[in-house]
């Protein structure tokens, strides 16, 4: 199965999300705790191996919203440039104190 990576921070509603996730659980055994697990992924169109075609609009549809809700949960707040000089600035101060002590 051929699988392009995608930047989350631009597609973040892509579902081709789930097709890496098949080409990954492919590897992966299924562990006795995850079988329950396993068998609603298959429901939904996420199983190993296979590109990830939703069996229908009513499952596809509420998941592209989804996936942008819950990568801009995991990706950090984007930070202004005065806070990162103010932390360079900080982190430079720190280490000539650390170096010039005896």
């Amino acid at each position: 199965m051929n699988v392009s990576p995608i930047d989350v921070r631009k597609q973040s509603e892509s579902l081709q999300f789930f097709t890496i996730l098949n080409a990954m659980l492919a590897y992966m055994p299924v562990l006795e705790e995850e079988k329950d697990l396993r068998s609603r992924f298959a429901e939904i169109g996420i199983i190993p191996g296979a590109p990830f075609e939703p069996a229908d609009e009513q499952t596809r549809m509420p998941l592209s919203p989804a996936c942008a809700r819950d990568w801009a949960q995991c990706m950090p707040a984007p930070r202004p440039s005065a806070a990162r000089l103010r932390s360079l600035a900080a982190l430079s101060s720190s280490r000539t104190i650390m170096s010039a002590a005896p």
